[in-house]
């Protein structure tokens, strides 16, 4: 479930001390409601590992970073850097960056020509009439559509795209590949994943006030967007995982799609903006495509418009399959306004999700199986360059080997029958990588033991598929806005998770990264309050937090540390295909 779903009174019913001041741990006299440890900081030092020469058998984390910090920090005297002050307040916010114009010569080349899929041989039906647009949901003043949205690429058949295979051939210079059930770059180094989640970057990269930081001065000036690619590589992250549309919370009445096949240009140019400023500071960007939880831009938008709101539909309807295929054209075929550059033929971006968080609520897991045979090789066939992943939370199927991991067995069944069946999902020869979620608080589990046994479970079943894994969102709610709360809730979580991507990093298992859900920009002044449209999510990590400054910083020194520095053998230079099993 995703954490941005939830409301104040979900918030309220899940974790009680969100539900007013006098719930039941405030009126008790709760520390973690009372701590007024709130900007304390453990010490803690940056600098450059790339220096660092290691043994064929890499150092555990917490070794190599007691050798980093005394190599980096010679004095006990060494601490962070002083954050903001919470007094006196800040000076009056800059006005609010706009993007850019695009560089208009990049603007010139025509998009690529689409070709339609081919038919299979045996006779298909042809697919249903088309459905009817509804009534865009725009209540702003209108939005110039894209150029391209009025000749839409050709629709392919959902049947004939379900037979077409990965296609081979070779990846342009730049892109990540799985070559040796691991990720590897041009010259067959070893790739490792390392960064964050951001939900609501393509509104606040447009100014939207309610996507903003309350105290904009904590982005001196910058576009969000720019801000976070700069202090991504700063502290050794690499990798971003963006959600390719709008928040209709956020961003009212501007979706990117408001009507089938039709396009909002503000948006697509708010995701160029984004992947053009990731791409200067060397971030690779994970792109998922629609989201299960929310309606805009969602399945729950598709089946509004092809199925009479049945969101099941969305994976076994037709005229769903085929809405969708073409928002997937549309998508890979932008021309980014900003490089010049098709989305296919970028190499900023890493991967695709197909759809954040499947869920299939009327039984059995057929019909997801069916929806990522389909998709994956579709999506293979109209952008051979890039790695596709799904998107799941990773619940194992009943029959699965590993059901036992699944979150509150064997009193809970659920996760069995979500629709998911994660070891056969992401077995189809299309999908690259497996990507595993984690939210113990969703799911209703305690303790961080069980962060470490979901991820080696996926790590396992990742193994027996010889694919590389990434742990590719994980966050742990906190109860108050305090240091007390944030050291000793959140903290445990995330140093369980990383000590489990660690030990598959350090041996050379299958998980080759971790992206934690969700880098927050606020100051130190701004305080988490859900009943606002932008209040800042109880998920929300920011650069001066404990959990940012401890583990995940902690982690980031050390998963750079190990970056590039192994060759994988049997690996083909580039111009191979971009998948292992293509």
């Amino acid at each position: 479930m995703h954490p941005q779903a939830e409301t104040k009174a979900a918030l309220a019913r899940r974790w009680p001390p969100f539900a007013s001041a006098t719930s039941p741990a405030t009126a008790a006299g709760h520390p973690r409601a009372t701590s007024s440890r709130i900007f304390s900081r453990t010490p803690i030092c940056y600098g450059d590992p790339n220096g660092l020469v290691l043994s064929n058998a890499a150092p555990t984390r917490d070794a190599f970073y007691a050798s980093y910090h005394s190599r980096h920090c010679p004095s006990a005297a060494c601490t962070m850097p002083a954050s903001p002050s919470p007094s006196p307040p800040p000076p009056p916010p800059p006005p609010l960056p706009v993007l850019p114009p695009p560089p208009a010569p990049k603007l010139s080349p025509p998009p690529s020509p689409i070709v339609r899929a081919s038919p299979p041989p045996s006779p298909v039906p042809s697919p249903p009439s088309p459905v009817p647009s509804p009534p865009s949901p725009m209540t702003s003043s209108p939005i110039p559509m894209s150029p391209t949205a009025s000749s839409s690429p050709a629709a392919a058949s959902p049947q004939a795209s379900a037979q077409a295979g990965p296609p081979g051939g070779g990846a342009p210079s730049g892109f990540i590949r799985v070559q040796g059930g691991t990720f590897v770059d041009d010259d067959c180094n070893e790739f490792l994943l390392f960064g964050w989640n951001s939900w609501r970057l393509v509104e606040a990269s447009q100014g939207i006030q309610n996507a903003l930081p309350k105290d904009t001065s904590v982005l001196g000036g910058l576009n969000e967007a720019t801000y976070l690619a700069q202090q991504a590589k700063a502290h050794n992250f690499n990798v971003m995982r963006l959600f390719g549309i709008a928040d209709v919370n956020y961003n009212e009445g501007m979706p990117l799609q408001p009507s089938p096949g039709q396009y909002n240009e503000q948006v697509f140019k708010a995701i160029d903006f984004i992947l053009n400023e990731m791409g200067k500071q060397g971030i690779k960007v994970i792109v998922a495509l629609v989201d299960y939880w929310k309606k805009t831009d969602g399945v729950q938008q598709y089946a509004d418009w092809c199925a009479g709101g049945n969101k099941d539909s969305f994976f076994t309807d037709s005229h769903c399959q085929q809405l969708y295929m073409n928002h997937i054209k549309t998508f890979v075929n932008r021309r980014n306004t900003y490089s010049g550059k098709l989305y296919k033929e970028d190499a900023n971006i890493l991967a695709w999700d197909l759809l954040n968080e499947p869920r299939y609520t009327s039984g059995g897991t057929s019909a997801v199986q069916n929806w990522v045979d389909m998709f994956a090789p579709f999506i293979k066939s109209q952008d051979p360059n890039h790695m596709v992943t799904i998107g799941e939370e990773g619940f194992f199927g009943p029959g699965d080997p590993h059901v036992s991991c699944n979150p509150g067995y064997p009193n809970a069944n659920w996760p069995a029958y979500s629709g998911q069946d994660f070891t056969n999902n992401h077995r189809n020869k299309a999908i690259d990588f497996t990507a595993v979620h984690a939210w113990p608080d969703n799911w209703q589990v305690s303790g961080a033991d069980f962060m470490t046994n979901w991820v080696n479970c996926h790590i396992a079943a990742s193994a027996s598929l010889g694919k590389p894994m990434v742990l590719e969102e994980f966050g742990k709610v906190v109860s108050s806005d305090n240091s007390y709360a944030r050291t000793s809730e959140r903290n445990p979580y995330f140093t369980a998770a990383y000590d489990a991507v660690d030990g598959s990093l350090s041996s050379g298992g299958q998980c080759k990264g971790s992206l934690f859900w969700e880098w927050t920009v606020r100051n130190p002044s701004e305080s988490i309050d859900v009943s606002l449209p932008n209040g800042l999510h109880p998920y929300g990590v920011s650069v001066w937090d404990e959990t940012f400054t401890g583990p995940i910083q902690k982690e980031a020194s050390y998963a750079q540390s190990l970056q590039g520095k192994r060759n994988v053998p049997g690996c083909a230079l580039q111009g191979q295909p971009v998948t292992a099993f293509g």
